[in-house]
């Protein structure tokens, strides 16, 4: 299978020699980005060995309006020392730029213009996030566009009984549970981050320059109260 690159896009070093012409979405706040995102995205990679994996910031989250700490231009630049020097990973600003909350459905769509209908769109999320999938914007015609791949967070399991509480379609519920990322279930939490800094403390979870980057530029300097 064969996906059209985006206008403009060189093609990814490597494409055609074990990687498959597909895409990774890493979506979230990323607020601050820190090291279990990195964790997560090299376990996709070297699972699904796509060409790409696309790090998307969010504007704003529709489902927690107003939850975001630090400005979308920060979390960018934060996600681009984070994630930098993985293979296949860029960071995207298509949610960032475009107006409004930032719904997945949207993205999703913009990514199957570029890619085709053939090539594998996989979306990465957590099994906490899972949760909620039955409040996301069309998500129906997003299960039929992308393949969820759900990677566990401490206190959400994924398992049958989980999955089949949410409405659904039955085909969709088998490919969530065939897709499970196998990983140690991530425990790391953003708002112990964020209070963590605001105590003027540095937390590990944080890599060098993304710390170096949060106190250049006075970010989180108050306790954020939300998740």
């Amino acid at each position: 299978m064969s996906a059209t690159h985006a206008a403009g896009r060189p093609p990814v070093p490597g494409e055609g020699q074990g990687l498959v012409q597909g895409l990774v979405l890493f979506g979230g706040s990323f607020d601050p980005p820190h090291s279990s995102h990195r964790r997560l995205a090299e376990s996709a990679v070297l699972r699904l060995r796509p060409a790409r994996l696309l790090v998307v910031p969010c504007a704003q989250n529709p489902l927690k309006p107003g939850a975001c700490v630090a400005p979308a231009e920060d979390r960018v630049a934060m996600c681009r020392l984070a994630f930098g020097g993985l293979a296949q990973a860029e960071v995207s600003r298509i949610e960032v730029d475009r107006a409004g909350p930032s719904f997945t459905i949207d993205t999703v769509r913009a990514l199957r213009g570029q890619l085709g209908l053939e090539a594998p769109l996989w979306l990465l999320c957590g099994s906490d996030v899972l949760a909620e999938l039955d409040r996301w914007r069309d998500r129906h015609t997003l299960l039929e566009l992308a393949t969820l791949v759900v990677f566990p967070r401490v206190g959400w399991p994924i398992d049958a009984r989980a999955i089949d509480k949410l409405a659904i379609r039955r085909k969709h519920k088998d490919e969530i549970l065939a897709h499970v990322l196998d990983v140690l279930p991530d425990s790391v939490n953003a708002t112990a981050i964020r209070d963590a800094l605001a105590r003027g403390e540095e937390p590990q979870e944080l890599a060098p320059d993304v710390l170096a980057y949060v106190r250049a530029h006075g970010l989180y300097l108050a306790r954020s109260g939300v998740s």
